[in-house]
């Protein structure tokens, strides 16, 4: 959970709004800035996943990345219908 101690609060509150407006680009650039202080967490992953929907490569890379983040010591993570629809 972030709050306004954390260094990646900003970013993700900025790729948050930029993916609202839907700007895709915008909100990946903000995603991977909040990535560079929380590089395992999975929202941040998760909204990396969201943010690339239409570009295929991207989204499988961010899928692997945040299922790795995701899962348990037995590989199993809980996904949401939102998260499997991609």
């Amino acid at each position: 959970m972030t709050d306004g101690t954390d260094p990646a609060a900003l970013p993700l509150k900025a790729g948050d709004e930029a993916l609202a407006r839907g700007d895709a680009k915008a909100a990946t650039e903000h995603f991977l800035n909040a990535l560079w202080f929380r590089p395992t967490w999975p929202p941040v992953l998760r909204r990396l996943l969201l943010a690339s929907r239409s570009d295929p490569d991207a989204r499988t890379l961010w899928a692997h990345a945040w299922i790795a983040a995701a899962a348990d010591e037995k590989g199993h993570a809980e996904i949401d219908r939102a998260t499997a629809a991609l």
